[in-house]
């Protein structure tokens, strides 16, 4: 993020694939003087703890860590006893907007 800001890379809005790199996003505009979310929105993906607890608090996506955790489980398991596998595994799991202070 640091070195997107040095190029001058004009950009309104951040969509980080995790809340780590939200909050490392966060940290870097901080820095920069940028104002979140008045001059940059940021929204990241998982719902950890820490993006609640951040200052502002992070805009993010939910996800079932639960459900996402018992899928790849049960394909993992497939592929190590070699059950006959016709296609690629495509699993779909819903998700919500957590709506906080980065947006």
């Amino acid at each position: 993020m640091s070195e997107v800001i040095k190029q001058e890379i004009n950009f309104d809005g951040i969509f980080a694939t995790n809340d780590w790199l939200a909050l490392g996003s966060l940290f870097a505009l901080k820095e920069q003087n940028m104002s979140v979310p008045n001059e940059v929105k940021l929204i990241g993906f998982d719902n950890i703890s820490i993006s609640k607890y951040s200052y502002p608090s992070i805009t993010t996506i939910n996800q079932d860590k639960r459900k996402l955790g018992e899928e790849a489980s049960k394909a993992l398991l497939n592929f190590i006893n070699k059950r006959e596998i016709k296609e690629k595994i495509h699993v779909v799991l819903p998700v919500t907007l957590v709506k906080r202070e980065t947006t």
